[in-house]
Parts: structure tokens; sequence; C-alpha cells
């Protein structure tokens, strides 16, 4: 049963229902979800491929739609013309304010500001950097002239100087000194004003004969320098000879130093291979006498073996009971071990260095030693100086 209630603001009263009971609305059933529509293709038509687009294509298509809004007054067919008339030419910024002004909607009064304000941006990058270029230019110069002048002056009142010092000498001289008749005629104002006497006055013949003395004289010297020069040479050719003589004389001392070196060579070549047959020769001995030694051993121990008596007449002795030996202490076993081990590493040195003085250029026979001999079982035993030394 719906009953009318009103509303809260008291315009218009509402129409409400009365809620229903919990069983009517579990058995009211969910509304049903509405099917999501899919395009599909219409009977009998010719499916297509799906066309990718790249980013490249789309930036062209932006453009190719975009709206290109001139503002009022501006004539881009005109300026797309002034534009292509120009291609390929030089000329100034404002003969192309110029030519552009009349297609701008302000006669290019936005072009001539902004070309003012570039000039003016240029005009003080000018002035910053190359004032200080200027000033700088300019003090050096004022610098140098004020030096220039300086030096100038200096040397007008050295010059001066020196003048007026050479004129009061002139005057000391000759008081009646006349420059303007000096400067006229040189040679006939000095002969006039100081005329040479006739006891210095030389003859012509005299001139002659001081010529021809002093060619003399030059001839004398040339010859000497000559002599001199030939002696030099000569000294210089007998000490290049002496030189190669002393050449050929060293060499003749190394041709024979390499052929005696080369005979001891062939000599201590020819030792060393005698020594090596006879240490061949005496290997060849000891292992003879070796094998003689052990045939004497065996056929000595095989003939006591045949002539042994049976057993059963060999009469049993008593057997006592076996006696423990004393076992030696560790120092002496210690000892005889070290002193064993010397004597070998001894041996083995002396060999080494005999066959190292045998197969070696240069042999020089050293002083013989005498032979080490070891005392097995006692402290204190005969041993190198280089080793230990048992116990005192």
């Amino acid at each position: 049963m719906a009953s009318r209630v009103a509303s809260k603001t008291g315009s218009k009263p509402s129409m409400l229902r009365t809620p229903r009971s919990q069983t009517s609305a579990a058995k009211a059933k969910p509304p049903e979800q509405e099917k999501e529509s899919k395009f599909e293709l219409p009977a009998l038509s010719v499916p297509f491929k799906p066309k990718t687009t790249t980013e490249a294509e789309l930036k062209k298509m932006k453009q190719r739609m975009m709206r290109r809004h001139a503002p009022p007054g501006e004539c881009i067919k005109g300026i797309k013309t002034v534009l292509q008339s120009l291609k390929k030419k030089e000329v100034t910024v404002q003969e192309f304010i110029g030519l552009v002004a009349p297609y701008t909607a302000d006669s290019g009064a936005v072009l001539r500001s902004v070309m003012n304000d570039d000039l003016n941006s240029f005009r003080k990058l000018a002035r910053k950097v190359y004032e200080t270029i200027t000033q700088d230019n300019s003090d050096v110069l004022l610098n140098q002239q004020l030096q220039l002048a300086e030096y100038y002056r200096e040397k007008k009142a050295l010059l001066h100087d020196k003048m007026m010092r050479q004129i009061e000498e002139i005057y000391m001289m000759a008081p009646n000194f006349d420059f303007d008749r000096y400067a006229a005629e040189k040679e006939k104002y000095l002969k006039e004003l100081f005329p040479i006497p006739d006891e210095l006055q030389v003859e012509p013949e005299e001139i002659e004969m001081m010529k021809r003395q002093a060619a003399y004289h030059r001839l004398q010297w040339l010859r000497s320098e000559g002599e001199r020069l030939n002696e030099e040479n000569n000294r210089l050719k007998t000490r290049l000879q002496q030189l190669k003589q002393m050449h050929k004389e060293e060499q003749r001392k190394m041709m024979e130093a390499e052929l005696e070196a080369e005979a001891k060579k062939e000599a201590l070549e020819a030792e060393q291979a005698a020594k090596v047959e006879t240490l061949e020769q005496l290997n060849e001995s000891l292992e003879k006498t070796i094998i003689s030694k052990e045939t004497t051993i065996r056929e000595k121990t095989d003939q006591s073996a045949l002539s042994a008596p049976h057993p059963s007449k060999v009469q049993k002795k008593k057997t006592k009971a076996a006696v423990r030996k004393k076992r030696p202490a560790w120092n002496e076993v210690a000892a005889y071990e070290m002193e064993v081990e010397a004597a070998e590493a001894a041996q083995v040195t002396e060999a080494a260095a005999e066959m190292e003085r045998e197969q070696s250029f240069h042999y020089t026979p050293t002083r013989e030693t005498r032979p080490q001999v070891v005392q097995y079982g006692r402290r204190g035993a005969a041993r190198p100086k280089d080793t230990w030394g048992g116990f005192y």
C-alpha cells in the first residue's frame, strides 16, 4: 500500500512503497545482467586485415589534419610567394622585413621589434667583449708612446751635450772656425785652416817604395807561413804512418791471441776426450770387478751349501734365551746419520767440481785435499767444518 510522504524540502510529495518482507525479497529473482554487444561482420562480407600505423605515419596524419589559423589581416599566400622568390638569394634582414611587412596584420611591427632586440643584445655582447680588449690595447699603446717620448728626450739631451763638447774642442783648436764655409767647401777650407808643412809632405816615389816594401814583407810572411804549414803536414803524415803501424801490430797480436786460444781449446778438448775415454774404461773395469766378485761369492755360497752335513747328523745345541741388545741412544743415532749425509754430500760436490774442472775451457788444477775418513759409532767423529759438530 503506497502512501504519500512529504519530502524534506517540502516542495513535492513523493510516492513511497512499503518495504516487503524478507521472505518476499528472498523469493524475488535477481536482475539479469545485460549482455555485452560485440561487433560482428554481416553475412557474405569479406574479412579485412587489421592495419597497424607507426609513429611517423600518425605524426604525418596529425600535421595534415591540423588547422592553421591565420590572424586577421595576414596573407599566407603572399608570404609564401615572397619566400619562394627569395630561395637561394642573399638578402639582409631589413630587406626581408620590408618585403614581408605588407602581408602581415601589423605591417611587420613585431618583426622589427624582434630585429631591434637582437641587434641591441648583439651590441651589448660586442661592447662587453671588445671594450676591455680595446681598453687594454689603448693602455699598452699609451705606455709605449710615453716610453718612446722619454727615450727620445734622453737621447736628444745626450746628443746635444756631445755636440756642444765637440764644438768646444773645435773652438779650442781653431777659435775662428767658420761652419758655413766648412759646409760649402770642406777639403779646401781644412787645408787653408790647417796647412800641412813641407817636411811632412810625402813624394809619390816614396809612397811607391813604401808600397813595394809592404808587398815584400807580405811575401816573406806568406813564404814562412807556407814552410810552417808544409812542416805541419809532414809531421801529421808521419803520425798517420805511426798510427797505421800500431793498428797493424794490434791486429797481428789479436790474431795470435785468437790462434793461441783456438789451440788451447783444441788441446783441452783432446784432453777432455782422453779423460772421458779413461773414465769409460774405469767404469768398464769396475763393472767387471763387481761381476767377478759377485761370481766368486756366489760360487763360495753354492760350494758351502753343497758341502754342508746332513741335518740328521747335526747335533742340536741348547739354545739360550734371546738377549735383547741395548738400543743405542738417540743422539748417537742422529749424529751418525748426519755424518753419513755430510760425507755423501761432500763426495757428490767433489765429483761435480772435478767434472766441471774437466769440462771447463780455462782449466787450473787445484790443491788436492786428504779424503775424509768417517768413524762410525763415535761421538764427535770427523766431519766437514760446515756441518753439525756433534756432542762434546
